[in-house]
């Protein structure tokens, strides 16, 4: 694991010990409120874990960005969040009500069916909040480095390069993919699916590529190509 990799993780694990508890009590709240309440927790996990990321690219103290600048990247970044805080929200509710529907048809004791609820439940919180934690913390980083490069131009650009934390937890596919090297505007291929970062589902990556993942993405882009934004 390199020490880019080790940093990114703590400052992950950090992130994600801040928010389970939290997490785990909104799935315990009646479907018909947990939509909006994910929506909101979401959007807000997200926008700390795009606090605690920005400015992590190491070359930051070789380019400045004025304050305008920030708030024009924060503000296309909050976009994305805001899109994804919806779409998942209602992806989490939905599976939790199929969960809950099937643990109701189970003949056991009503006790013995919310005691299984909820170790589904605290099971699922961690799942969920390692798999957004990584999506947010992962998406600020390409974003600042496209926001710092020289214009989305793959053949004037830096590089990026999955890096793994090499523990027994590892994917056998993600495991193959480290040191893999790519443009910062060219998706990884990592078990035949394209992604831009690890965590990464626009480009159609399946969940068993992206659930749990704790791999990083490190970038390296020259001096050259980094410029103000306009």
């Amino acid at each position: 694991m390199s020490r880019s990799a080790e940093k990114d993780l703590r400052n992950k694990l950090r992130l994600e010990n801040q928010f389970r508890n939290r997490l785990g009590r909104i799935l315990m709240d009646p479907i018909s409120i947990q939509t909006r309440l994910l929506e909101r927790f979401l959007l807000g996990h997200y926008t700390r874990t795009y606090d605690g990321f920005k400015n992590t690219f190491q070359n930051r103290r070789e380019v400045e960005m004025t304050k305008f600048q920030r708030l024009r990247m924060r503000d296309y970044t909050q976009g994305e969040f805001d899109q994804r805080a919806v779409r998942q929200a209602k992806l989490i509710t939905d599976n939790t009500r199929k969960i809950l529907t099937g643990i109701q048809k189970l003949d056991i004791p009503m006790q013995e069916q919310r005691n299984m609820f909820q170790f589904r439940m605290g099971i699922r919180a961690t799942r969920i909040v390692t798999t957004e934690t990584e999506w947010s913390a992962e998406r600020t980083k390409l974003r600042e480095v496209q926001f710092l490069q020289n214009g989305p131009n793959e053949e004037n650009s830096g590089k990026k390069r999955w890096d793994i934390i090499g523990d027994d937890r590892i994917r056998e596919h993600h495991l193959d993919s480290a040191n893999q090297l790519v443009s910062v505007d060219s998706p990884f291929v990592v078990a035949d699916e394209l992604l831009m970062f690890p965590g990464d589902t626009d480009l159609g990556a399946s969940a068993g590529n992206i659930i749990n993942c704790r791999c990083s993405a490190f970038y390296s882009v020259p001096k050259k190509f980094l410029t103000k934004i306009a």
